[in-house]
């Protein structure tokens, strides 16, 4: 089976999910204003293979320099409360920006060539 063809079959995400990508994004936005290059979404669920194991994976551009662990921690806190009523796990990252666009790891790569800027 060919992309085009696959890509015609796949159902989109379903409405509540949508919508707690959306709602990751705004506060995303919300916080980092500015410095919030890109987010995008990766994995199954961009891929529109979602299963009810399934985590919403995010990638959180920013420019650099960042401390990792700090960036980690006040991702995890900021999107805590979206977690207490999604139905699926959220599992985001800071990613820097150079690195990213360079495609400096293959998780990047990955994201490049199936992931959804948000």
């Amino acid at each position: 089976m060919n992309q085009n063809n696959m890509a015609e079959n796949v159902s989109p995400l379903p409405s509540q999910v949508e919508d707690v990508i959306q709602q990751c994004k705004k506060v995303l936005e919300q916080h980092y204003q500015q410095r919030l290059t890109d987010v995008f979404l990766y994995g199954s669920s961009a891929r529109q293979e979602l299963t009810p194991n399934s985590d919403l994976d995010l990638l959180v551009v920013l420019p650099a320099p960042f401390d990792y662990g700090q960036e980690l921690r006040t991702i995890v806190d900021l999107l805590y409360p979206l977690q207490l009523e999604a139905s699926h796990w959220i599992s985001a990252k800071p990613a820097e920006a150079q690195k990213f666009r360079a495609g400096a790891n293959q998780l990047y790569r990955n994201i490049h060539k199936e992931g959804r800027r948000l």
